[in-house]
């Protein structure tokens, strides 16, 4: 049988930590209680969702897209009163907010995160001033960490190459109509040994 998740009501708590005091919200749903932290390094959606929060504008909402091991997101007001089998997540509050991305904080189980359109459509990369998600993700072993952190540093690895072969195009063709491979080989070095030093100095 599948089950819906209502979010009943979004209050607000001041938690302690440490010797700061952090912005905590409880979302009360028909499945329990869940307590997320705000981060002040992100203002604006910081101090929006407090004023929805304060205006009762996620309360009855539905998290309309639930993705196992991915995240579950709510914000589409139309979900309030959604018809069983309606189509959601196309409405929001009509504004959205500059991006305020902090590399510190990244996508990890339990982080509290603004929803924003494909980078293709949105370039500025800005958040829907209503939609967030909750990551839920999957636990990884340190051994497939390793192996994800190999393959995406390969992928920088080999795009930062392709970058520099592009910038000596004409070099290239040059030492390629004369046959001079030898040439082509100490460029094709001096290429690596630039994308090696640019990631040993990072």
């Amino acid at each position: 049988m599948k089950r819906i998740v209502f979010i009943l009501v979004l209050s607000l708590l001041l938690g302690a930590c440490e010797r700061k005091k952090d912005t905590v919200i409880r979302m009360e749903t028909s499945l329990g209680n869940i307590r997320l932290k705000l981060y002040d390094e992100t203002v604006l959606h910081r101090d929006n969702i407090l004023k929805l929060i304060r205006e009762g504008y996620y309360n009855g909402m539905l998290f309309h897209r639930v993705i196992k091991d991915f995240m579950i997101q709510t914000g589409d007001p139309d979900s309030k009163s959604a018809r069983p089998g309606m189509v959601l997540g196309a409405n929001d509050i009509g504004y959205t907010l500059k991006a305020e991305i902090v590399p510190k904080y990244f996508h990890k189980r339990g982080v509290l995160a603004a929803a924003r359109e494909a980078d293709n459509i949105n370039p500025e990369r800005s958040s829907s001033g209503s939609h967030f998600y909750i990551v839920q993700g999957r636990i990884f072993t340190p051994d497939i960490i390793d192996e994800e952190i190999e393959k995406i540093n390969n992928k920088r690895y080999t795009a930062l190459f392709n970058r520099l072969q592009q910038a000596c195009e004409g070099e290239i063709l040059k030492y390629q109509l004369a046959n001079d491979y030898e040439k082509l080989m100490q460029l094709n070095e001096k290429l690596s040994d630039t994308t090696r030093l640019f990631y040993s100095i990072r």
